[in-house]
């Protein structure tokens, strides 16, 4: 017994890798990432002499309880799949596409000088627009192509770094060859306004976001039933292998910058066609930020980038409500950041599961019926795979 008492005190649990890891538990991860986010925020409120309960009651009823917040959740959410979409299909490849705003900003300033310059119907200037934007943002995503590809430069940081260029040309035309003077003193720098506007579904919601969920459904229909979708995401897996199999890599990687930034144009055409109506340095409030933590949410899943970026826009949409009750908006920047650490830690700790073991021993300790101890998240886990 004495024996046992003192095995059982020096035993320890470790974490094992598993040998695989369903969509399922996950996705039991990533949930559990965003509950401990909001109950870490919560308590946060709750030191500072707030009510949790009360202004997460009042941020739901709000958005989801008012038709004007109905309306803003679309309209939101809009961008952030656009971007989502953009960022999860590089991702495909291993592709870090990480200039979804600057594309965005690009997208706009293109849709804004074919706007204000071409005059005709206007579902054919709006369409002009669309091509524009998309091409625009496109051959802008391409710059970070070819310095992956001449010269080896990390995506990642050109495309950061090319964001910033992409807002200051904008600004530039903002703010000086597109500038509407007559604008009020607090408005001085915004363009002239774009008189084409996107037909409208329901109030003030517009088709922009029948386009990002249509666009959605395209690109995994594309990517699970095509040649070109195997062979992207056999270049993600392998390079190596793919091009010893004769798959065309270069060409894929330029083809997948293109797309990428051309979707990412596409919601800067939409924020101009169907929300602002003019250029401005605030066309975008980060959403290809968003966007890329609405893609790291969803995983490899193209249609969970949907749900995603509605949650995404919710958490948003409550930067008003903390408005209404003296506090900063900024506090909804930190619980979205940290919904994302903590998302990336859930993760990688889908990948192992807790287990016990003897001292001095490698291998888990059994019980008597041959299983494994596992912990209660393991179990968790397990228990909706199972059910799913």
């Amino acid at each position: 017994m004495i024996e046992w008492i003192a095995i059982s005190l020096k035993s320890k649990w470790r974490l094992q890798r598993r040998t695989d890891c369903s969509n399922s538990r996950r996705f039991v991860f990533k949930l559990l990432a965003i509950i401990s986010a909001i109950l870490i925020t919560g308590i946060t409120l709750w030191l500072v002499g707030e009510s949790p309960l009360d202004l997460g009651w009042r941020v739901v009823k709000s958005t989801l309880g008012t038709s004007f917040g109905r309306q803003q959740l679309l309209l939101l959410a809009t961008p952030i799949i656009l971007t989502g979409l953009s960022f999860t299909l590089g991702g495909r490849m291993m592709i870090w596409n990480m200039g979804m705003e600057g594309q965005l900003y690009i997208g706009a300033w293109a849709a804004t000088g074919v706007g204000l310059f071409v005059k005709g119907p206007e579902w054919l200037v709006l369409l002009l627009m669309l091509i524009a934007a998309a091409v625009a943002a496109g051959l802008f995503a391409l710059i970070p192509a070819w310095l992956l590809l001449k010269g080896g430069i990390s995506e990642i940081l050109s495309t950061i770094l090319l964001n910033y260029v992409a807002v200051q040309w904008v600004i530039f035309f903002a703010k000086d060859i597109w500038r509407d003077s007559s604008a009020a003193s607090g408005s001085a720098f915004i363009s002239f306004p774009v008189p084409y506007s996107l037909p409208e579904l329901i109030s003030k919601v517009h088709i922009g976001i029948l386009v990002a969920v249509f666009l959605v459904i395209i690109f995994s229909v594309i990517m699970k039933n095509s040649i070109w979708g195997y062979e992207v995401q056999s270049i993600g897996a392998n390079k190596k292998a793919a091009r010893f199999a004769g798959i065309p890599v270069k060409r894929h990687i330029i083809l997948i910058f293109i797309l990428s930034g051309a979707i990412s144009g596409v919601a800067g055409f939409i924020e101009i066609a169907g929300v602002a109506h003019r250029l401005s340095a605030s066309i975008s409030s980060a959403y290809g930020w968003d966007g890329m933590l609405a893609s790291m949410l969803a995983g490899n899943s193209f249609l969970a980038i949907i749900p995603y970026g509605l949650f995404l826009a919710l958490i948003l949409n409550g930067g008003t409500v903390l408005k209404t009750r003296g506090l900063s908006s900024n506090l909804v920047q930190a619980l979205i950041g940290l919904i994302l650490l903590l998302s990336c830690v859930g993760d990688v700790l889908a990948n192992y599961h807790i287990v016990k073991t003897a001292p001095g021993n490698l291998k888990p300790m059994t019980q008597k019926s041959g299983l494994e101890e596992i912990s209660p998240v393991d179990k968790l886990a397990s228990d909706f795979s199972k059910k799913n």
